[in-house]
């Protein structure tokens, strides 16, 4: 566990908030920019991840043909819902790339839950995380 984490979650013991967050400063880099945040209830849990890396998910493997494919969008942005129920860990989640005049960055909104979380509340989360 890294020191932010460790501050956050003593944070989160004593705190009503609904949220919680903290600013880490990183030395600007080329290299592949990874960040994932898990969220979690009585009912489920859910991850937004994002990735500098954008080529890597250009030329994702899908797993072997059993992947639902579902061109969809969040905002103005084309993405993929992508539902996998025969996998090793069964998923869904909504996929799409931001460009922007710097640079170009992947978003997933993704889940383990396939029966309590629709496509279309995917969406929305997704749509929130675009803003």
């Amino acid at each position: 566990m890294t020191n932010a984490e460790h501050e956050l979650f003593g944070k989160a013991k004593d705190s009503e908030e609904d949220i919680l967050a903290k600013v880490v400063k990183i030395k600007e880099s080329k290299k592949q920019m990874v960040t994932i945040t898990h969220y979690q209830n009585e009912d489920h849990e859910l991850f937004v991840r994002s990735s500098s890396n954008v080529e890597l998910y250009e030329n994702m493997p899908l797993n072997h043909g059993y992947t639902t494919i579902v061109k969809v969008l969040v905002g103005r942005d084309e993405a993929f819902y992508l539902r996998d129920e025969k996998g090793e860990y069964p998923y869904q989640s909504i996929l799409w790339i931001k460009d922007s005049v710097r640079d170009s960055v992947m978003f997933e909104v993704m889940t383990y839950s396939l029966d309590q979380v629709t496509m279309d509340e995917l969406i929305t989360i997704a749509e929130k995380v675009n803003e």
